[in-house]
């Protein structure tokens, strides 16, 4: 039966944070119950000190995110519920070091699966970016757990591994060639893209809502940005047309369908008023895969949007604002790419060397 600290032996706050607020409710304990709980005053809630990892993961999914207010995503749903398989009736205090290293030496063999938690075909292993993400969500209940809960007093370290960051984009001829590819509607989708550097889900379930009246803009409120902060997109004149060409297709189609006036919402719909899950589907993927695009993603778009602005000389903070990243930092990934500026340079050289 573990034992419970006396007031003359509190627990130590570990966390790194020199809250006076933290400090204090982390102490504050219920001394006089006689059995193994103790009293969050954060939440008002009692804890039995042999609290499981299923326990403690359920409720830290409850909490909307710290940074954006939100719901926790798909992924946090996913990665916590195959440590749930692993760990989900084992009291959290006692998972250890070697619990925790044999989980994640059986991550690096995952398969790769969508937010539904299918296996996405082809199979392939899992990148060191999705690795990652499990490293994240595992710190993040076991950080609650000592932080908030005070349900343990150390967290069993895992490190995180190296990411091959993937920057892909298509020059304008092999777009031109993709294109053909594709029906109408993931043509007008990936043009789009191109045109606004927007994310999948921006784009391909775009709503009517987020459409200004005169099809100038766009408005998405921080609950639709990743970053959580407000975006307005300026259209340029082909995205305002495909804008329009979209809608009027909304409005033959609910002309056509009386079942379906007043109920379609996006603006890139199919023809039964429903936009589509994504972009590819697998018939589309193994099309583009034939024909040399194998392994396109809708966020290579995104990266070809800032790189074909790059080229043509924009500044990297225009390109930031354009594109919605929240800082400058993934700017850093573009600063390869051939400018107008320096190939000034290279001919000034240039006339350096072979015009003495």
């Amino acid at each position: 039966m573990p034992t419970l600290k006396t007031p003359s032996d509190k627990r130590h706050y570990s966390s790194g944070s020199s809250s006076p607020d933290l400090v204090e409710r982390a102490n504050q304990f219920d001394y006089s119950r006689g059995s193994d709980t103790l009293l969050v005053t954060s939440t008002n809630k009692e804890y039995d000190m042999d609290v499981t990892f299923r326990e403690v993961a359920e409720e830290y999914l409850e909490l909307p995110s710290r940074k954006h207010n939100r719901k926790k995503s798909p992924d946090a749903q996913l990665r916590l519920r195959e440590m749930s398989k692993e760990w989900g009736d084992i009291p959290i205090r006692d998972i250890d070091d070697r619990m925790v290293r044999s989980f994640f030496r059986k991550v690096k063999n995952f398969n790769a699966r969508n937010n539904k938690g299918e296996e996405i075909r082809p199979v392939r292993k899992i990148s060191g970016a999705t690795y990652n993400n499990y490293v994240t969500y595992y710190r993040a209940v076991m950080n609650y757990a000592r932080d908030e809960l005070r349900a343990i007093d150390f967290v069993p370290k895992i490190s995180s591994v190296y990411e091959n960051v993937r920057t892909t984009f298509l020059e304008p001829e092999q777009f031109d060639r993709m294109r053909k590819l594709l029906d109408p509607l993931r043509d007008d989708l990936a043009v789009f893209a191109v045109l606004t550097g927007l994310r999948h889900k921006q784009s391909v379930h775009l709503r009517i809502d987020q459409v200004s009246p005169d099809c100038l803009r766009l408005y998405f409120d921080r609950r639709d940005t990743k970053n959580g902060m407000p975006l307005e997109i300026e259209l340029s004149d082909d995205a305002r047309d495909i804008i329009k060409k979209r809608l009027q297709h909304v409005d033959a189609l609910q002309s056509r369908l009386p079942r379906l006036r007043g109920k379609i919402e996006y603006v890139f719909v199919q023809e039964n008023g429903r936009p589509l899950a994504k972009w590819l589907n697998h018939h589309v993927r193994a099309k583009l895969d034939a024909n040399g695009f194998k392994g396109i993603r809708f966020h290579d778009l995104r990266h070809t949007f800032a790189t074909w602005l790059r080229r043509r000389g924009v500044n990297s903070r225009i390109i930031q604002e354009l594109g919605g990243w929240e800082s400058s930092a993934p700017m850093e990934r573009y600063a390869h790419i051939s400018t107008p500026e320096k190939r000034a340079a290279a001919n000034d050289l240039s006339k350096l060397l072979l015009h003495k």
